[in-house]
């Protein structure tokens, strides 16, 4: 591997992602207390850990004593391990969990698939919540084949990662994207009195943000001067950095509340803020370097934010106070994890060849990044296009 000629880039994207992690653990520290003890949010996700660990007099914790939780476990742990035997021994059925349905000629999809990790996250969830999660789903997929069967659609077309992949019309996507921004402001909202007594009266409040609150100006400070000194323009730097943690927050908030393993918006701040602001607004500096945002606002299958967050609640539970120890825990996995990743990606690019590993890393994503780019700078888009989209959010 030639380190030498990896050096800078990757020197130089450890500042920004180092910056984003720092932005991401200040925000959880400065909300922690409000979420967790002021509006005590459910965080179903902590459920099972706690599990684990409750009861624990002998070497196993009863959870691990019994019968009925390891027949629980070998059903999803067999049924899975013939997929992944059946890549190497063809003899060997692959079971299949998931189909897709077409509804109708609108070109419509729903998929259905049976996830036993959803099954089990479900059931620590209230039933308002997991009837909202099922039931505005479906809401979404109904309004975006009704646009279909009379014939309207926003202007422009459907990007990825904005659910035009499963059917989903663009305008339901720009829905969703005001709906997360509306969440994300109403949340830090609610939050103001909790702020104010961390900053201006910590001693009588029992805990201090002023750290926090300078890891934060300073890791959004970064995080804007890189993203200009990429080739965003320095007015839209902030507004796309603030549309991006709005949907960090937004996430944090729904998984915090709604308990799913996994999620990702709807609509992601690259294709909001190019739609939003217009292609003559960023330049073809700007959509390159905005392209090159994908990397960290785009595919992402974990959050710190939401780690931090959940890690924090497992900490109150359990009686842990010293949150110095616990942060320093979280900084040390973050910088294992980026380690990790890096030294593996580029040892298995270099050994295998890169087109010949996993094709949606390797290939679709980089293929889709650029392709965005490239779209917006031989179409720009005009009032037309971007209006519509305004008034869906």
């Amino acid at each position: 591997i030639p380190w030498d000629a990896w050096l800078l880039p990757l020197a130089s994207w450890a500042v920004l992602i180092a910056a984003i992690y720092a932005v991401m653990v200040a925000t959880v520290l400065l909300l922690r207390r409000q979420w967790i003890e002021h509006e005590r949010l459910v965080f179903p996700l902590t459920e099972l850990p706690l599990e684990m660990l409750r009861g624990s007099t002998g070497r196993l914790p009863p959870i691990f004593r019994s019968p009925l939780m390891w027949a629980g476990f070998l059903l999803p742990f067999v049924l899975f391990s013939t997929r992944a035997l059946h890549h190497y021994f063809n003899f060997i059925p692959a079971v299949q969990t998931d189909t897709m349905l077409r509804l109708g000629d609108n070109g419509i999809m729903l998929r259905l698939f049976l996830g036993f990790p959803v099954i089990g996250l479900t059931y620590f969830l209230n039933l308002n919540v997991a009837f909202s999660l099922w039931f505005f789903h479906l809401l979404a997929r109904t309004e975006s084949a009704l646009f279909r069967v009379v014939g309207y659609e926003v202007p422009g077309h459907g990007e990825t990662f904005t659910g035009s992949a499963l059917g989903t019309s663009p305008g339901a996507s720009h829905q969703a994207m005001g709906a997360m921004l509306v969440l994300a402001g109403v949340s830090v909202w609610m939050a103001r009195g909790h702020l104010r007594k961390m900053l201006w009266t910590p001693h009588a409040y029992g805990e201090s943000g002023r750290g926090a609150t300078a890891v934060l100006v300073a890791g959004l400070a970064v995080i804007i001067g890189w993203l200009w000194a990429s080739g965003m323009p320095l007015w839209l730097a902030p507004l796309f950095t603030l549309c991006a943690f709005a949907v960090f927050i937004g996430l944090s908030r729904i998984i915090a509340e709604g308990g799913v393993g996994f999620c990702r918006p709807q609509m992601i701040a690259p294709v909001f803020s190019v739609y939003g602001f217009g292609t003559e607004a960023f330049g073809h500096p700007g959509l390159v370097a905005t392209g090159f945002t994908y990397t960290w606002t785009a595919d992402i299958r974990t959050s710190v934010m939401s780690s931090a967050f959940h890690g924090l609640k497992l900490a109150d539970e359990v009686g842990v106070r010293e949150r110095a120890g616990l942060m320093g825990a979280v900084a040390l996995a973050i910088v294992l994890a980026l380690v990790g990743s890096v030294v593996t990606t580029l040892w298995l690019a270099y050994t295998y060849g890169g087109i010949n590993l996993q094709s949606w890393f390797f290939g679709g994503m980089p293929r889709t990044v650029f392709g965005f780019i490239a779209d917006k700078m031989n179409n720009p888009l005009t009032t037309s296009i971007m209006a519509p989209r305004w008034g869906f959010a």
